[in-house]
């Protein structure tokens, strides 16, 4: 069973681009990294850090690059960020 992932580089950080439901890596600048996925009301980013998810209204402008959508079905998978 192959358990790699290949993501999409998402450039235009809007709600429009980010499905419910999907993970995604947000690199918001060179050593900031984060998983997050799209709030309940389609609003913001949300991390899924379990001490206290933090949100990132989309309206407000937001940079960098997203890489996804995936979904972690339990399974460690192997993920593979296209080349910059």
């Amino acid at each position: 069973m192959n358990n790699t992932i290949n993501l999409q580089r998402i450039e235009n950080i809007v709600a429009e681009n980010v499905e419910h439901g999907k993970l995604y890596i947000w690199r918001a600048g060179h050593y900031v990294t984060i998983i997050v996925r799209k709030s309940d009301d389609g609003t913001s980013l949300i991390s899924t850090d379990a001490f206290g998810p933090e949100l990132w209204p989309f309206d407000s402008g937001l940079s960098g690059v997203l890489y996804g959508p995936f979904i972690l079905d339990g399974a460690s998978p192997y993920i593979v960020i296209p080349n910059e």
